[in-house]
């Protein structure tokens, strides 16, 4: 096969950059003979692995490829996939596919062929043992498929969600996202500026560190995969926390979207999802407006928005996970924001949540901490 020049090659150095990012050690490892590959070997995260580094190019030039040129879009990729799997090391070291791009297609059929695959952008995912490492975002792979979402998590065979990530949980979860410093705290304080009991709040910070999420006296360790598994958590019970829907509104648009940031309510009133982009100046004409307050508070929040039950509208009502301690009115905090834009499933927000996440000083925090 045609063997990397890796010291020489510049897509091997963006992908070394890529799991530099994400706190991987990375160094090369001559070949076992002479005509041998050379490989890469990668550490981190408590796991290590020895790869054999291929390319698009190495892949076509193994033996028996003889289909260059088709002209459809997957049978390149399902030949490139068969390829790789087809060659073996001499001495059983796993494979490492690269490329300047990789699309869902070529993921799902080198996932399908126990491959790991990595490309400069940051898209893929490593395999170490029964271990998988996933690195970047992928909304269009949301859905159930026998590849998991590329999302900058260690995954291993999957386990019950911990106490930190159930419905009870995410609310304690939430506020140490938010404010990291509360670890500190004694559990009693933390229980007095969420709405959840103190065995609950005991319990989830017990499994934030016991998860690995968190540690004393370091505090946050991994806010970046404790953001992606709350929002995969809260996702899942999406439903449960929107039991209040389908309302219209007798203000025009313009009153409603002043109303909707106003505290002249006189309760807290918290704004999320399209009107809550919208409202910091992200690039939305948004449909809908989703606004959490307590339940106690629906009756005045409803007459405040001039609001009227209906089968479909454009308000939303909900309860929220969080109190004025941990985001003060008149917006939800970012990360439920990204994650209810999330929940739309809407192409069309993909690039908004991307500037969300670029503008949100604790999103930007979370997510450039790897």
């Amino acid at each position: 096969m045609r063997i990397l020049n890796m010291a020489q090659s510049p897509l091997i150095e963006s992908v070394r950059a890529v799991l530099a990012a994400n706190a991987f050690e990375t160094w090369y490892r001559p070949p076992s003979e002479p005509a041998g590959a050379a490989r890469l070997a990668i550490k981190g995260h408590g796991v290590a692995q020895t790869f054999v580094v291929i390319d698009e190019e190495a892949a076509l030039a193994l033996p028996g490829v003889s289909w260059i040129g088709s002209p459809t879009i997957s049978e390149p990729q399902r030949m490139i996939a068969t390829a790789v799997a087809s060659w073996r090391d001499p001495d059983d070291v796993p494979l490492l596919f690269v490329a300047d791009r990789i699309d869902d297609g070529l993921a799902d059929a080198l996932w399908q062929r126990s491959i790991s695959c990595l490309d400069s952008r940051g898209l893929g995912y490593l395999r170490f043992s029964d271990l998988v490492y996933e690195l970047g975002l992928s909304l269009s792979s949301m859905a159930t498929t026998s590849r998991p979402r590329l999302s900058a998590n260690m995954r291993g065979p999957k386990p019950s969600p911990g106490a930190a990530l159930t419905p009870a949980g995410l609310g304690v979860s939430l506020l140490i996202l938010m404010m990291p410093a509360q670890l500190d705290e004694p559990l009693r304080n933390i229980a007095n500026v969420v709405p959840a009991s103190l065995g609950t709040v005991q319990a989830a910070v017990r499994d934030l560190k016991r998860s690995g999420y968190a540690d004393e006296p370091s505090g946050l360790l991994e806010p970046r995969r404790l953001l992606e598994d709350w929002t995969s958590s809260y996702l899942k019970n999406y439903a449960k926390w929107h039991v209040e829907q389908a309302y219209e509104t007798d203000l025009t648009s313009s009153e409603l979207r002043e109303r909707l940031v106003s505290l002249d309510v006189g309760v807290p009133m918290w704004l999320s999802g399209e009107a809550a982009a919208e409202h910091v100046g992200l690039n939305i004409r948004p449909t809908t407006s989703l606004v959490y307050t307590e339940e106690r508070n629906l009756m005045r929040v409803r007459r405040y928005l001039k609001l009227r039950r209906a089968e479909s509208g454009p308000v939303s009502l909900a309860p929220p996970l969080w109190t004025h301690a941990t985001a003060p009115p008149p917006l939800a905090p970012s990360p439920v924001i990204r994650a209810d834009l999330l929940a739309q499933r809407d192409s069309r927000l993909d690039e908004v949540v991307k500037e969300l996440e670029q503008r949100d000083p604790v999103l930007r925090r979370i997510l450039d901490h790897g």
